[in-house]
């Protein structure tokens, strides 16, 4: 409780202990019971927004839109009873009546409860952290198909020594995460240039992000605080520091619901040729960037089919040596999600 804004701890203490005298049964039942000399308005706010009361039955949207009429009207009664005048109110929730099977007696306004987005927003409002999730399980879908390198496997690559073999993040290796912008901050430089350094976080972990003003300046309407992206960098190291991400580029990542309307509204692929041998991919011009997944999908699923790039901005094929990928078409369609189903083709 001490970890959500407005709440002191002698408010907290004063809780915990009327709870052993029953469970509270409803929210305006909590009101009933809370030290009337330090609830107020804020305190119950902050309560509501980090997700205390949701085992209680009534939604949030409810509650933060009752929540300081039952307050007032609370308050109101116990002032009467210090001037004498009992109600039933009060006597029906003494706390020797706390077995009751009732769970409330005010009627909540039907208002359609937040979206999963706003409900976690709610919670670090009022708290600086999600309890019930996190803002990039709506992004899972995309995530997925992208098949981001995960944050915590990188620092943990840089946490051993520089020397081991095994290591697959180093200085300078090209990776694509994926995750919400946390933070940001903007430097102005002597030459009125923008730069910018950015947090992005995934589920489990977070990185920096050094955006330099040339990027900055062609990607800035992405960077912004509480948007999903997917960041494509190559990793910088300092000793004694942790790994940070130069930004090549930026994408928006399309949520669960965006990504499967876009899926239906995909054409259907053709069924891929028996006894393929090569898988054409298509590129708007030939970047070593964008041949990462390529690598990392083949070394995955390695198979029988060569794989040709062809670069549109020169009309040119090019073979990736020493590298086959397989048919399957799991494999087929990670590719069409990477550059496209139009781009991707087996012969």
């Amino acid at each position: 409780l001490l970890a959500i804004k407005n709440v002191g701890r002698l408010f907290a203490d004063l809780i915990v202990k009327e709870r052993e005298h029953g469970k509270y049964l409803s929210f305006d039942e909590v009101v009933t019971r809370f030290p009337g000399h330090d609830t107020n308005k804020r305190t119950l706010e902050s309560l509501i927004k980090a997700g205390v009361f949701d085992s209680l039955g009534v939604t949030r949207s409810a509650l933060l839109s009752s929540y300081s009429d039952i307050l007032e009207s609370e308050q109101d009664k116990k002032r009467n009873n210090i001037s004498g005048q009992m109600d039933m109110f009060s006597l029906a929730f003494a706390p020797e009546a706390n077995t009751s099977s009732s769970t409330t007696s005010y009627e909540y306004p039907k208002i359609e409860e937040f979206s999963t987005k706003e409900l976690l927003m709610l919670e670090k409002e009022s708290s600086g952290m999600y309890f019930s999730g996190h803002l990039i399980d709506d992004y899972n879908n995309h995530l997925t198909a992208l098949s981001i390198d995960k944050i915590s496997d990188i620092l943990e690559d840089f946490e051993v020594d520089d020397d081991n073999p095994d290591r697959r993040y180093k200085e300078d290796t090209f990776v694509k995460v994926g995750g919400i912008i946390t933070a940001k901050k903007t430097k102005t430089l002597k030459n009125g240039d923008t730069m910018a350094f950015l947090v992005v976080e995934d589920r489990v972990a977070e990185i920096e992000i050094i955006v330099f003003a040339k990027q900055y300046s062609k990607f800035a309407p992405e960077l912004f605080e509480e948007n999903a992206v997917e960041v494509c960098g190559k990793l910088t190291y300092d000793d004694g520091d942790v790994p940070k991400i130069i930004l090549s580029s930026v994408s928006p990542l399309l949520s669960n619901t965006a990504y499967s309307e876009k899926a239906k509204e995909a054409p259907k692929s053709a069924e891929a040729p028996k006894n393929a041998t090569r898988v054409f991919i298509r590129l708007a011009k030939f970047d070593q960037e964008k041949l990462s997944p390529i690598y990392r999908i083949s070394t995955l699923h390695s198979g029988k089919c060569e794989i040709i790039i062809f670069d549109q901005s020169t009309g040119k094929y090019v073979s990736m040596k020493n590298v086959k990928i397989s048919d399957e078409e799991s494999v087929i369609e990670r590719l069409r999600s990477l550059f496209g189903a139009e781009n991707v083709v087996l012969k």
